[in-house]
């Protein structure tokens, strides 16, 4: 990270995306409150499965997404703004087509799937197809205006995808406010409701196009490889981004036919949290991927190595500092939250952020393959590993009945998943798996040990209660911050992470 420049602007959109999430965030969590409240267990269970269909087909959506983001990144790390056009012309056409596809594969097999495999509770059948027609326009839209969104992530303007996201968050809030105090069905109203909100993101980021990247247009003659190399680089990206739904989903279906519903609200509120907790840590990520694109078309694996080393350690920073103690407190948190707190709600949020605090290791690798256009067989070795979770869990879980299994079995291949991903990445790009692991895994993990050693000392041997809670959380977060800095960073991270602080307090 030796360009001050761009250390500066990777700081301020961290700045930026880490406001936006705070504003975000506690929208979102009164938001999921009311809904649990206003719709009810059952509805909101019916919701949560059935809008989770639809969830599945959003792979498209986030492979589309993602390389959208590394060619445009690319093309400006490279300063080449007619193959940015033409990349852009293609990518939009890509898009119509997969929405055609969606479309069609989602009021097919989607469709069927609803209405004869799910276990839907009587009288609800009319307003869960409701709800899924929605998702399905809601889908549609986010896919249409994905080259959009991307256009304005790869030029690092996070301001306005901050004060997009706010406005959105925003009239989120409001729909399940006004639901709220409406009379009928509030499922199909709050379903309803969605539609509306992303037809403002569409206008949002359609007119910023238009009127700030008029550089950017859409050509007629865009080079045939580029739409082919961008189609393959979808399709393995697809891949890759099929397994993380796919295993939620799918296991919600296995848990829904072997548990019942009830077990569904759980899982539901795991997945908030999960995102909720997850989401601080991606600002950063955010911020950080298209300078790791642009530093490699430029410079190669020699001038990102350390971005890609620093930000591992980083990433994992900040998932650690939020997360230790949602963990610890996890049933005062949720209590406080949602009043009502689901069955298994709990424990499956407590292990759902132990899985993606092992995933945040190798976040920066992600990246680092997406830059060199090498995803092929990345995708295959870290997605097979993944993929396992699904058969081992349908498997076990008649012999082991239990639904915590579910995410022993995902925290275990999410350590072989990153052992596998760090060697690929050395295989392709150079970056030495030893290297990698002294200078970051180790690090990592015994800066750990002295925080969880701690807290485990709070909750077991000095009782916490009341408002000494958020003092003694006070006080480990500045052990964290203080263990984390002298044991995981080098000198020239140290001067990164000061000159970050500067820019801060600037």
């Amino acid at each position: 990270m030796e360009n001050t420049d761009s250390s500066k602007k990777i700081a301020k959109n961290t700045i930026l995306l880490y406001t936006r999430q705070v504003v975000v965030l506690f929208l979102n969590l009164y938001i999921v409150r009311q809904v649990l409240y206003v719709l009810g267990e059952t509805d909101y269970g019916v919701y949560t499965v059935v809008a989770g269909i639809v969830t599945m087909f959003s792979i498209f959506s986030g492979a589309l997404s993602g390389a959208c983001q590394r060619f445009f990144s690319y093309d400006l790390g490279k300063k080449e703004y007619a193959s940015l056009s033409c990349n852009f012309s293609a990518v939009i056409i890509i898009h119509l087509i997969a929405c055609v596809i969606i479309f069609l594969l989602t009021e097919s097999v989607g469709l069927w799937y609803v209405l004869n495999e799910l276990s839907i509770p009587d009288g609800r059948y009319n307003a869960a197809i409701l709800v899924y027609q929605s998702s399905i326009i809601v889908l549609v839209m986010t896919i249409a205006i994905t080259p959009y969104i991307a256009i304005v992530l790869a030029n690092e303007d996070m301001h306005i995808f901050a004060i997009i996201s706010v406005i959105e968050a925003g009239f989120k809030f409001l729909s399940i406010t006004i639901v709220s105090f409406c009379p009928g069905d509030r499922l199909i109203m709050y379903s309803a409701s969605f539609v509306i909100v992303e037809l403002f993101v569409v206008a949002a980021y359609y007119y910023t196009r238009k009127k700030k990247y008029k550089r950017i247009k859409f050509v007629r003659n865009y080079n045939g490889n580029n739409f082919r190399e961008i189609l393959s680089f979808v399709g393995w990206n697809m891949f890759g981004a099929s397994i993380y739904p796919l295993k939620n989903q799918g296991i919600n279906v296995i848990y829904n036919q072997i548990f019942g519903t009830g077990i569904i609200p759980g899982r539901g509120v795991a997945a908030s949290v999960n995102s909720a907790v997850t989401s601080f840590y991606t600002n950063f990520s955010n911020a950080i991927k298209p300078q790791i694109v642009k530093r490699y078309a430029a410079d190669g694996i020699d001038g990102v190595k350390n971005i890609v080393y620093a930000s591992s350690k980083v990433t994992y920073f900040l998932m650690f500092a939020i997360m230790f103690p949602f963990i610890a407190e996890m049933d005062t948190i949720l209590w406080l939250w949602l009043g009502y707190v689901p069955q298994y709600a709990i424990v499956f949020s407590q292990l759902s952020l132990v899985e993606t605090l092992i995933y945040s290791i190798s976040d920066s690798l992600s990246s680092l393959i997406d830059a060199t256009g090498k995803i092929k067989k990345y995708q295959l070795a870290v997605g097979g590993v993944q993929l396992c979770n699904l058969p081992l869990t349908t498997i076990l879980v008649h012999y082991v009945d239990n639904p915590i299994l579910a995410y022993v079995i995902a925290i275990f291949l999410a350590i072989i998943s990153t052992l596998v991903g760090v060697t690929i990445v050395s295989e392709l790009t150079g970056l030495q798996t030893k290297e990698f692991i002294f200078r970051v895994i180790i690090r990592l993990v015994s800066a750990s040990i002295i925080p969880i050693v701690l807290i485990i000392i709070i909750k077991y041997l000095w009782i916490i209660k009341g408002w000494m809670i958020i003092p003694t959380y006070l006080v480990l977060e500045v052990i964290l911050v203080i263990v984390f800095y002298v044991v995981c960073f080098n000198r020239r991270e140290k001067d990164f992470l000061r000159g970050f602080l500067r820019f801060n307090r600037g």
